[in-house]
């Protein structure tokens, strides 16, 4: 080899060291930006689970405290069916009557109405008085008032 041959050669090898390292560089940029970027992924990560978890224990507190209410509810409804059996037995027991008429029946179904629509919050409501599949009349029921009104 010659020497002219020699020193091309070196400026070939040289020139393509340099490609080489420029081109390592940027691979090593390349992959420093790929770990920044799956560093601040596992964060989001690790942050949605936190979230998710807190989430839980909220949903599981809620359904508990639901459950909670839910008895409470039931204790009360079973508590007035009982006052209104034992209302309805004494007036039996102190104003006893010979045989059970149309309108005595209509009486104690209001009364029925009346509690069962006060115990569900509503403030008033409508509706058709049917007697042998007839309609009879309207029944309205306002702020614990139930008025009738028959034909």
């Amino acid at each position: 080899m010659r020497k002219g041959e020699t020193a091309s050669l070196e400026r070939e090898l040289k020139k393509r060291n340099e490609e080489l390292e420029e081109e390592l560089k940027r691979s090593k940029e390349r992959e420093d930006h790929v770990r920044r970027q799956l560093r601040a992924a596992l964060d989001r990560l690790s942050v949605a689970e936190d979230a998710e978890e807190r989430l839980c224990v909220q949903l599981g507190d809620l359904e508990a405290e639901a459950l909670q209410q839910a008895r409470e509810y039931h204790a009360r409804i079973v508590s007035l069916v009982d006052q209104l059996s034992r209302a309805h037995s004494l007036l039996n027991t102190t104003f006893p009557l010979p045989s059970p008429s149309w309108s005595q029946g209509v009486s104690l179904c209001m009364l029925l109405w009346s509690a069962w629509l006060s115990l569900s919050g509503v403030r008033w409501c409508v509706m058709k008085c049917w007697h042998d599949h007839r309609k009879i009349g309207w029944c309205v029921y306002v702020d614990s008032v139930v008025k009738v009104n028959v034909w």
